[in-house]
């Protein structure tokens, strides 16, 4: 037993002296966004601005400090001991800038140890940064978006950064570029070169960050469409040439569990099953994996708004969710994200576009239709900002809906010819409206940037037994979109003059649950829509025989036809909303 004891002794003791002569060995390093080129959130005009924090490892009890040239930035010199697992952090103080500089108000900044070991990272500029994250509409470039070559050769903006963390395949087997998987189970800030594990071999492993990056002809081709625009559009309306910092960290077919840490999960109900060193397959899959790799090693750096487009892995068969656990989840990711950041973050979805595929139906109760799939989440999107009507049996960890400072860009009318699927190239209309919209948060505007919302569905039988009317909030100027081109190559939005395919339907069922069916011409009627005023009017194809009880909108993978504002934002899809007999 002696013996025993003592070389578990042994072996704990050279554990020890291991885990020493790791720490002795390790150099002054930090998170990899500490580069040259890189954009500090100010904070004029913005009262939620946090202070930026500035992490890295060093040999454990040294002296870290950073200092500027010029001298005079915000709160410089800095200094901070490491502690004993060799971890430091500073946490810059906001500037105190008007808001309006630009790139002369460059500084280097120079991070030290007292072992002599240094970092610096020059041209870093005050301006306002933008995280830009989801899954493949995300990810989709300027160069794969429609008019991407006229977008390249136009983009010549030095006072726009770019910062874009990529997608690494390492293979089932660890190679030395790509070094061990994971840890995926717990959060991590290293965002420095670690792979991520999808176990399919053969594949490359190139360098996973490319650090902040002055936006040119040269490299905005392979950057997110949706974010650059987004960012650009909001630099013309508002900020001019502040500079503006747009970090891209997103992964194409990649389900909304992977990016919740594990209490927006069980919140909802939904698995927090986590993804091992152990366990084959694709790790970013698996609840909370990207939360912990592709987000939270940003947690701290300030930002001055978060965009979120995803939801087609969610969609599908690959990772269904029904309308209330998509509404709920998405509430709960965007409500710990913001405690993660101490701060009321603004926060803007991109609603899915449409799709001329079909991937067919499933068994998930849409309880608003009959469950065409892309629709559900378009519904369950469109509930976290109060659009889509009264939400039908939310989860009961649902956050209270609508949440504030959270805009969402209708894109439904948006959709691509069937050769590009459910990657329409059609980025820059909906990034125009994100645009709007988050300025319209941010820095107030004027003008009301809002797509049309319904406020409540009126039947009236002496008017007209077969039409439900539905009033409208920011609905001046209502038109039908019916001027867009229809052709084999582009079919944007195939609405013709005449042609009612908008995806509406009437219901006379006294319970919503019943109206989930196709239109059968006894309880569930497809319904043509007219404008008049600040209203629409929902009227059935065939007679109604009993009074309607709900309405729907827009409930359709594929809708041909919409209706936009004066500012050419589109109502959204909504439903099941209940209606009133005068």
């Amino acid at each position: 037993v002696q013996s025993k004891m003592a070389k578990m002794l042994l072996l704990m003791l050279l554990e020890m002296a291991t885990v020493t002569v790791a720490l002795s060995d390790m150099q002054l390093a930090t998170n990899a966004i500490f580069s040259d080129n890189m954009v500090l959130q100010t904070s004029a005009e913005n009262k939620l601005t946090k202070p930026t924090v500035i992490y890295g490892t060093a040999q454990p009890k040294s002296v870290i400090t950073l200092t500027s040239n010029p001298p005079n930035f915000p709160g410089a010199p800095y200094s901070e001991v490491t502690a004993d697992d060799g971890t430091w952090e500073l946490t810059l103080k906001p500037d105190s800038i008007d808001g309006l500089t630009h790139l002369e108000g460059a500084f280097d900044l120079t991070l030290a140890d007292d072992k002599g070991n240094k970092i610096t990272a020059s041209n870093v500029v005050f301006g306002d940064v933008y995280l830009c994250t989801g899954q493949s509409n995300m990810e989709k470039t300027v160069s794969y978006s429609f008019n991407g070559t006229a977008e390249i050769a136009a983009a010549n903006h030095p006072w726009m950064r770019l910062f874009q963390t990529q997608t690494i395949s390492c293979g089932s087997t660890p190679t030395p570029q790509c070094g061990p998987r994971g840890p995926w189970h717990s959060p991590s800030r290293a965002l420095n070169g670690s792979c991520i594990y999808e176990g399919s071999p053969g594949k490359s492993c190139p360098t996973p960050v490319r650090s902040w990056t002055p936006v040119s002809p040269a490299v905005i081709g392979q950057f997110s469409a949706i974010c650059y625009y987004t960012g650009r559009d909001i630099a013309a309306m508002k900020t001019g040439q502040r500079p503006i910092g747009l970090i891209e960290s997103d992964w194409g077919g990649t389900p909304i569990q992977a990016w919740s840490p594990p209490q927006a999960l069980e919140a909802c109900g939904l698995s927090t099953t986590n993804c091992t060193t152990e366990k084959g397959g694709n790790c970013t899959d698996y609840p909370s994996t990207l939360y912990n790799h592709m987000l939270y090693p940003f947690v701290g750096y300030g930002v001055r708004a978060i965009y979120w487009y995803q939801g087609e892995a969610n969609s599908d068969e690959g990772f269904p969710m029904t309308r209330q656990q998509y509404a709920c989840n998405l509430a709960t990711m965007i409500e710990s994200w913001r405690k993660a950041w101490n701060s009321t973050l603004p926060f803007g979805v991109v609603q899915l576009s449409s799709w001329t595929g079909n991937w067919g139906f499933d068994n998930l109760p849409c309880v608003a239709n009959y469950c065409p799939v892309i629709s559900r989440i378009r519904l369950a999107q469109a509930d976290v900002v109060g659009h889509a009507g009264p939400i039908p049996n939310p989860l009961p960890g649902t956050p209270t809906l609508p949440l504030p400072s959270v805009a969402m860009a209708v894109a439904y009318d948006q959709g691509d010819n069937q050769a590009h699927g459910v990657h329409s190239r059609f980025k820059s209309i909906p990034a125009k409206r994100m645009a709007e919209l988050m300025v319209s948060m941010m820095f107030g505007s004027t003008t009301d940037y809002a797509a049309p919302v319904p406020t409540k569905a009126i039947y009236n039988a002496e008017v007209d037994a077969n039409s439900v009317v539905i009033a409208l909030d920011h609905a001046m100027g209502l038109r039908i979109n019916d001027t867009q081109v229809c052709n084999e190559q582009f079919q944007k939005l195939c609405c013709k003059a005449g042609d009612q395919a908008f995806g509406a339907r009437i219901c006379t069922a006294p319970f919503f649950e019943a109206c989930a069916i196709p239109a059968d011409n006894k309880i569930v009627f497809d319904a043509n829509v007219t404008i008049s005023g600040t209203s629409i009017t929902l009227t059935s194809m065939t007679p109604i025989p009993n009074p309607p009880k709900f309405v729907e909108y827009g409930v359709t993978d594929f809708p041909q036809c919409s209706v936009v504002n004066n500012v050419d934002n589109a109502l959204g899809p909504f439903g099941p909303l209940p209606v009133t007999a005068l």
